[in-house]
């Protein structure tokens, strides 16, 4: 088809105005060439005929992420306010000037709707400059990363996404031309197998556009994991001209000494290439100083070019007259402590000469929460006398590049961040994330721990099947202890899901899906021990080989699989993709996927060192060849190690640390093509501990959220060093981290206003006084209540029994009431905010609202002088709580006290809130639980209750005009020196 004439000119446009503003497109086109004729409905047929994968279209939605994201953006202002990025507002802004029609508009909300800006960021106060530099258009090497992503099939809104988070993180170092040196450290924190790199790419080809001329990145302690990112930072960011710059080629000599020969991507287009970068002013070459093949190598290496020589001698060297013709050097370093001494002898030669003050460094430590952290206790480091051993080994190496270069910046990158923030931040040349800290969105397409789990699902009035629980989908429970007979049973259950899986990808290869059949893993990880590995490896083989899948037999324990469970889970899961209509379909397929796994004549990979990641480095090469294997292994396949096409787990290895058993979960990840095939191999505790981890993580990220931005003086609303004690703990069985990272820190009070907090934990069933106590403070409320009232939030009608109460009512129930004793440290500062609440009269009284959801009872319960409404509910196991509120009763909760919402009719009118239009107001939800004593409580079975067979739940929320600063409250201190003995209490 032949392309429109304006279709050029069109492409420029939107290319330069969208580091600008918007203007009116047709108009500006046919201003280019009067011949082009474009008129709006030209453009709307374009439009709504074209995909995203067309270049205009393309083009377009990246112009309209920019626009999205642009601030300040005046132009976008409607009345005396500008539209604020990434809203409604802000896109018909936009349209508005593009002079487009509704249907070009209602057209391009469907292809591209706004993309909320969702990475968090908690920062100090900084300094400006990037954004301001970018304007120039000096972004040379992100410009052609953003275009080798979209090349690689990344959609506009998830390069905006990568774009705007990589940005969040370099416009918060330090200027590279800052006339005063100046350090900064900062955390990012993503999902485990989520794509970080990607991240710290963007951060790198942006760093050196800036003017950043050494970029250490510090990877994983495994050789094989630090090739994986030098290949994949070769590849995506130094690009050919780079790599073979210097290089003579005419010869077939160099052929034997460079790092890709025989690679598929580089014979084919899948490195990067940048053009002629020479004959573009002011961008620098990347000179690599390790390789694929070569970790740090001392002077002789790479770095030893690293004189670097300046334009103008008279000026410092980050002066951008001399940033802009000197180059940029990259080393990818393993942490390992010689190959960091090696990196530091060379640095320190730089230092003699004064280079090293004036050399702008970014500092990238991937996985940073592994070995670089300083493990010594306070008690043991007070021991000892020489301070350079008063750190572990990493950490020294570290802290020692950081205290000799004055221009360094330090970005720690990892999925599991409770270690990193519990760093002491007194500690100047430690790496605690002192200046911010930014929270990565979960990608679009990623499968993490939460698709494995039901979180906050009320099954009692929902139906549970595959199509609406995650662990019935995807999770298949395994006993914790079994005999070996059993054992083997078990393990044939997770080897035949495996086949099958891999059948049904060939199934769908055959039909279209591309890329899933490439590789096809499965991943048995039972224990860290290594001599443990070899007999799961041999137990492996043995089922595999005594259990032919190609047999009548294995056919039949197939076809029952695929009756049982694939089925059923395809038809609910599959979200479009091919789905075999019975087993008959997928038969002709179980050789060939029994073949391809018995390529090399044995199934199993044992991967527990390692010299087995260096031996096995061609079979494990992903990048290289299709690999169809079950691997077996521990620590060394539970971190950074990406099992590419993983669809297996099985997964018994059962640990105290929450940050070491999420990094074990390499199940998270993408698997676009086969989500619906994926199974987890599981016991229920160990099952049940990522969960609690998972709570953990979320209420980390939700704390984190709540705290963002600045107040009205420009202060932070929170800072890095408040952040250690936000962290909840939901299994205490289950630490956070290791007991030698944690710093200590309290919170005094956190509050947040317009959102309901749960107040959950509360004594266990047996705890017949407390909970006596509990009950008869809450009565005392309940019995004020009047008839019931509908209460309603998008279309969930419900009955409630509600009233008014003072805030001394309020007061007395909050002193009286009581928490379980583990929790009661981390509620007590959320109590303390209601209380001050309360104290200073900062709302004039309290709704409570009682749902009369549940079993009518008696009026004979002693103490409560009103109909009861018993729910039953049960108590999260292995945990001090219940499950949350039901969001159809949080949500009208929420409307009585939000200023901003019409407070409910019928509530308003029982009463008489419109005489007192001005009346602040607070909120308190209350249920009434059946929860008697024993473990083996029984079904109530209707008449009389007794009190101590209830526990009374209460939720409580205030509005914003109660709380200053946005809403938020977080007061915290850091616990007195004497307490750090706490430390090292096992």
């Amino acid at each position: 088809m032949t392309p429109p004439p304006w279709q050029d000119d069109i492409e420029t446009l939107l290319a330069g105005d969208a580091k600008k503003k918007p203007r009116d497109l047709v108009r500006a086109v046919n201003g280019l060439d009067e011949d082009h004729g474009l008129t709006d409905a030209l453009l709307a047929d374009y439009i709504e005929s074209h995909s995203l994968n067309d270049s205009t279209m393309n083009l377009l939605h990246r112009a309209l992420l920019a626009w999205d994201d642009q601030n300040p953006a005046p132009w976008a202002a409607a009345t005396a306010e500008e539209a604020a990025p990434h809203t409604p507002e802000r896109r018909a802004a936009i349209y508005a000037k593009l002079g487009f029609s509704d249907r070009i508009a209602e057209r391009l909300n469907a292809l591209c709707p706004v993309v909320e800006h969702r990475d968090v960021v908690i920062s100090k106060r900084f300094e400006p400059w990037y954004d301001a530099q970018r304007s120039t258009g000096n972004d040379f090497y992100w410009k052609h990363y953003e275009q080798y992503l979209a090349r690689k099939g990344w959609g506009a809104d998830v390069i905006a996404s990568l774009d705007i988070a990589s940005t969040d993180v370099v416009r918060r170092l330090s200027d590279p031309a800052r006339h005063e040196a100046k350090k900064t450290r900062g955390l990012v924190i993503g999902y485990v197998q989520s794509g970080k790199t990607a991240n710290f790419t963007g951060v790198i080809a942006k760093a050196i556009d800036a003017g950043y001329r050494l970029v250490i990145v510090l990877t994983g302690t495994v050789e094989m994991l630090r090739a994986q990112t030098q290949r994949r930072l070769d590849k995506e960011l130094v690009g050919r001209e780079n790599l073979t710059f210097g290089m003579d080629m005419t010869g077939e000599a160099w052929l034997n000494e460079f790092d890709y020969t025989g690679d598929k991507d580089w014979d084919g287009d899948g490195f990067v290439s940048h053009g002629d970068i020479d004959s573009v002013p002011g961008v620098p070459r990347i000179i690599r100083a390790t390789t694929l093949g070569k970790d740090y190598q001392r002077i002789k290496s790479e770095l030893s070019k690293l004189q670097y020589r300046a334009a103008n001698r008279a000026l410092p060297l980050n002066h951008p007259e001399n940033l802009s013709s000197i180059d940029a050097y990259l080393a990818v370093v393993k942490k390992n402590g010689t190959t960091l001494k090696k990196l530091l002898q060379d640095l320190g030669s730089l230092k003699q000469g004064r280079l090293l003050n004036e050399v702008p460094i970014l500092i990238i430590d991937d996985e940073s929460d592994q070995a670089s952290l300083d493990t010594t206790s306070p008690r043991r480091k007070a021991t000892i006398a020489d301070e350079g051993k008063r750190r572990t080994a990493i950490n020294r190496a570290i802290s020692q590049l950081l205290k000799m270069a004055p221009r360094a910046q330090y970005v720690g990158y990892t999925a599991t961040p409770f270690a990193n923030v519990f760093v002491d931040p007194t500690d100047e040349q430690d790496i605690f994330p002192s200046d911010f800290l930014v929270t990565l969105p979960r990608p679009s397409g990623y499968m993490g721990v939460a698709d494995f789990h039901d979180l906050e699902r009320d099954w009692s009035v929902e139906e549970r099947t595959v199509a609406t629980s995650n662990r019935d989908a995807f999770v298949r429970e395994i006993e914790a202890d079994l005999d070996a007979a059993d054992l083997e049973a078990e393990t044939l259950r997770a080897i035949d899901a495996f086949v099958l899986s891999g059948a049904i990808k060939l199934f769908r290869t055959d039909r279209g899906v591309s890329g899933i059949d490439l590789h096809h893993t499965m991943l048995v990880h039972e224990s860290v021990k290594k001599a443990l590995h070899e007999d799961t490896a041999q137990r492996v083989r043995s089922v595999w080989s005594g259990n032919s899948v190609t047999s009548a037999a294995g056919l039949d324990r197939l076809r029952a699989l695929w009756d049982g469970d694939f089925a059923r889970v395809c038809s609910a899961r599959a979200d479009g993709l091919p789905v075999p209509q019975d087993f008959d379909e997928i038969a002709p397929y179980v050789g060939q996927a029994h073949a391809r796994v018995m390529a090399d004549n044995d199934p199993v990979l044992v991967v527990n060192s390692d010299s087995d990641l260096d031996r096995y480095r061609k079979k494990l090469d992903f990048d290289a060849q299709a690999v169809w294997r079950i691997l077996v292994g521990g620590t060394k396949l539970s971190r950074g190690f990406t099992v590419e096409g993983l669809t297996i787990s099985y997964f018994r290895r059962s640990t105290g640390q929450g940050d070491t058993l999420m990094q074990a979960g390499r199940w998270f990840g993408y698997r676009e093509g086969y989500r619906d095939l994926v199974r987890l191999f599981i016991p229920s505790d160990i099952y049940e501990a990522f969960e609690a981890v998972l709570r953990d993580e979320e209420a980390f990220r939700d704390e984190l959220e709540k705290y963002e931005g600045f107040n009205e003086d420009g202060e932070p609303l929170l800072t890095p060093q408040a952040i250690p004690p936000l962290i909840a703990q939901h299994l205490p069985t289950v630490k956070l981290t290791a007991r030698s990272k944690m710093w200590n820190a309290e919170i005094t009070e956190q509050g947040i206003a317009g959102t309901i907090r749960d107040l959950y934990s509360v004594p266990d069933r047996n705890a017949v006084q407390l909970k006596n106590t509990n009950f008869h403070l809450v009565a005392d409320l309940l019995n004020l209540t009047g008839n019931e009232l509908h209460l309603s939030r998008d279309r969930n009608a419900f009955a409630a029994r509600t009233t008014l109460v003072t805030n001394d009512q309020v007061l007395g129930l909050l002193n009286g009431y009581r928490w379980h004793p583990e929790t009661v440290d981390q509620l007590r500062p959320q109590v303390r905010f209601f209380q001050n609440i309360c104290r200073q009269h900062r709302v004039d009284r309290w709704a409570v609202i009682w749902p009369q959801v549940g079993e009518g009872g008696s009026p004979t319960v002693a103490g409560l002088a009103v109909p009861a409404r018993l729910v039953n509910r049960e108590r999260r196991r292995n945990r001090k709580d219940f499950s949350g509120s039901d969001a159809k009763h949080r949500k009208p909760a929420e409307d009585i006290v939000n200023a901003t919402v019409d407070v409910e009719p019928e509530f308003q009118a029982a009463h008489s809130l419109s005489a007192r239009p001005d009346e602040v107001l607070g909120a308190i939800l209350v249920y009434l639980v059946w929860d008697p004593a024993g473990a083996d409580a029984p079904e109530r079975a209707g008449g009389a209750a007794e009190p101590e067979d209830i526990t009374a739940l209460i939720s409580m929320v205030v509005p914003n005009a109660a709380v200053p600063d946005r809403g938020r409250i977080l007061l915290w201190r850091r616990r007195q020196d004497d307490d750090l003995a706490a430390i090292d209490t096992p």
